[in-house]
């Protein structure tokens, strides 16, 4: 299960447990949640939290009659789809960062609707690739493909209670049990990118890291999942390839175009997996390097969306005791 380390809030008395990219792509990708009638607003979510948010806006439709639409991308697509007149017409926006809703109140007041706020805290996961798991003979594969107990490195946790796991990780780009590739959001578009970078070592302020990041082993995928990541690749220095979001870092990491990946840990939780959900020694936690993920409400044309659209942030209990 989704552990203490995850936000946890209730809403419309179903609980719902959180963890909670160079190449921009046309528009984002949607679902019309609710069984019965109009569409009643608009949601853009980060993709790492468009699985709960179509769980939290079904329910909520349900109770009354409508239908809400839940649209995902990168922070950064959505911030750049929606433009300074809210033309998709989305009522709230919930980031995967805290500066794309800033970027909203400093750039774009105009479309603003109150301030924004913190609606969860994500962990990133490094998950390997199914093929490399299935072909492994160790006890926790992904840690595996790891050099544990190191003076330097990431912190980082084991995703089995009965595994303790101490001092410092790195990724292993040699020897035995290798990543060759690895799958991340592009960090100008998606949050979760960011954290990889920060736990790769590509940003100084962040003290442990695994000191592998080097700007000139990266190369775009975009929005391409089907193919190999290493078909990417301009030369032989490159083994990272960055996706226009985290969807499709993680469909890179389950289509076998990479050795593993880094992702967020509400992707692959057993909560929103379900029968899908990812084994314990799939893979490993940075609670370290968590990315506090903002929303914020925007002006739209219909007041009934408006009025729809708070009701259903009033449900959610966010910063009560409930959430």
């Amino acid at each position: 299960m989704c552990n203490a380390l995850d936000f946890r809030f209730k809403a419309f008395s179903v609980a719902v447990v959180l963890s909670v990219s160079s190449q921009v792509y046309a528009a984002a990708t949607c679902t019309t949640v609710g069984s019965s009638g109009s569409t009643g607003f608009k949601i853009a979510v980060a993709s790492n939290f468009y699985q709960p948010a179509q769980s939290l806006a079904e329910d909520y439709a349900n109770t009354k009659g409508i239908k809400v639409e839940v649209c995902h991308d990168s922070s950064g697509n959505l911030y750049t789809e929606t433009g300074d007149d809210n033309a998709p017409q989305y009522a709230i926006f919930f980031s995967a960062d805290t500066t794309r809703p800033k970027d909203f109140v400093d750039k774009r007041s105009s479309i603003v609707e109150g301030s924004p706020a913190t609606y969860a805290k994500g962990i990133p996961v490094f998950v390997l690739a199914p093929s490399v798991l299935s072909s492994s003979t160790q006890t926790y594969p992904a840690l595996s493909y790891m050099r544990t107990g190191l003076s330097s490195g990431a912190t980082a946790e084991s995703s089995s209670s009965s595994l303790s796991l101490s001092n410092k990780v790195v990724i292993r780009r040699s020897g035995s049990r290798t990543v060759t590739a690895l799958a991340i959001g592009n960090p100008d578009l998606a949050p979760y990118g960011v954290a990889a970078r920060e736990i790769l070592g590509g940003d100084e302020g962040v003290a442990n890291n695994m000191g592998l990041w080097d700007d000139n082993a990266i190369a775009p995928a975009g929005s391409d999942v089907s193919s190999s990541c290493s078909s990417k690749f301009a030369d032989s220095g490159d083994w990272i390839c960055t996706y226009n979001n985290i969807d499709n870092t993680l469909k890179a990491i389950d289509g076998d175009k990479v050795t593993a990946g880094i992702v967020s840990y509400a992707q692959i939780c057993d909560v929103w997996a379900g029968t899908n959900a990812y084994p314990a020694k799939q893979y490993v936690k940075f609670p370290d390097y968590p990315t506090t993920q903002d929303y914020i409400e925007l002006k739209v044309d219909s007041a009934s969306a408006r009025t729809y659209a708070d009701e259903f942030l009033a449900g959610l209990g966010l910063g009560s005791s409930s959430w």
